[in-house]
């Protein structure tokens, strides 16, 4: 048993001496805006490896920039370049990888430079908010403006997708003002006989009131007889269906807004889907039209503003998750309670 544990020990000894050489790759993306579209530029690369006298680079998908003095090629073979170190140095390269393919959603699919099978990864992309997919089991981190991504893989195919904090507050956002969108559409649907009447009937007081029309045989008469001149002062008529008229104008301009803000920065880019985002606003903007106009009393009233209120903040904020739907809740019961309050005094 001595004799074995004799002859195994100089083996185990040259086993543990023999360290695996791995390659220490970084690779960071930058966004870029690319004629008329926003991207990302092609990645930029910094390759190191411990190598030995003789030895050969597989490009991969990329393209070497520039590499360490001291090196001579001695011949490429397809997408391998086999080098000479006479100085017995690490290799050092700079290289260049395929653009990022996609707008908000992009995709990164390309073979990594090797020289050893065993890589340290590490991937640096500014203005990303998370991976979705990888092929890589990545670590990630935030680095200031990037997201960090590491690993050590063997993996030459490098795999993933990834979202911008953008495409994700957009998306976010998006869904937020869609699932209101559906809550008002539903009940619009279900009360829609009793809203036909309210409406009408309001209609009606508004040609038999308004100081405006004033019906004359078979026609209206327009009038302007907003001012009056009355015991020394000069008064100035507002009737409650035009301030009525400038809330429901008011807060069709803030759903439309609050819809249309968070892609401000991309709307350049959108092309046809502007016409959609633009006609999604005006549905939410009629629909919180028709809450306010066919509100009976003016509790209701107050409770609808305030449901109107909560949507809106929800909407702006989807990006939060949970936490915007306590936002609007929370939105929506302040509003509602200070409301009653001022129409109890």
């Amino acid at each position: 048993m001595r004799g074995l544990s004799f002859v195994l020990f100089p083996f185990f000894l040259f086993c543990a001496s023999q360290k695996i050489w791995a390659d220490d790759i970084t690779i960071t993306y930058s966004p870029a805006r690319i004629g008329e579209e926003s991207g990302y530029w092609y990645g930029r690369g910094s390759f190191s490896s411990r190598v030995g006298e003789n030895f050969s680079l597989d490009l991969g998908d990329t393209e070497i920039v520039s590499f360490s003095s001291g090196f001579t090629p001695i011949k490429r073979e397809g997408q391998k370049v086999y080098l000479v170190n006479p100085e017995n140095k690490n290799f050092e390269a700079l290289f260049s990888t395929p653009r990022p393919g996609g707008h908000g959603l992009y995709k990164v699919s390309f073979l990594l430079p090797e020289v050893n099978e065993e890589k340290n990864l590490k991937i640096r992309i500014n203005q990303a908010d998370k991976v979705l997919f990888s092929n890589i089991n990545f670590t990630s981190h935030k680095e200031g403006g990037y997201l960090v991504l590491e690993a050590k893989t063997s993996e030459k195919n490098l795999n993933f997708r990834f979202l911008t904090k953008l495409a994700y507050m957009v998306f976010a956002d998006t869904v937020g003002a869609g699932v209101f969108t559906l809550i008002l559409l539903g009940y619009v649907s279900v009360r829609r006989k009793k809203i036909k009447e309210v409406i009408k009937s309001r209609m009606r007081a508004l040609r038999r009131r308004s100081p405006l029309l004033k019906k004359s045989q078979n026609q209206f008469e327009i009038s302007l007889t907003f001012m009056e001149y009355r015991d020394g002062k000069l008064f100035l008529r507002i009737p409650f269906w035009f301030l009525s008229g400038l809330i429901i104008v008011f807060l069709g301009l803030v759903f439309f807004f609050s819809i249309t803000s968070p892609l401000g920065r991309v709307w350049y880019s959108l092309g046809v889907f502007k016409a959609v985002v633009v006609l999604f606003a005006i549905v939410l903007g009629v629909l919180a039209a028709l809450l306010i106009i066919s509100a009976k009393t003016d509790k209701e009233l107050a409770l609808r503003f305030s449901i109107i209120g909560g949507g809106i903040i929800g909407s702006i904020f989807g990006y939060l998750g949970i936490f915007a739907l306590v936002l609007a809740i929370t939105t929506c019961l302040l509003i509602y309670l200070l409301s009653l309050l001022l129409l109890a005094d």
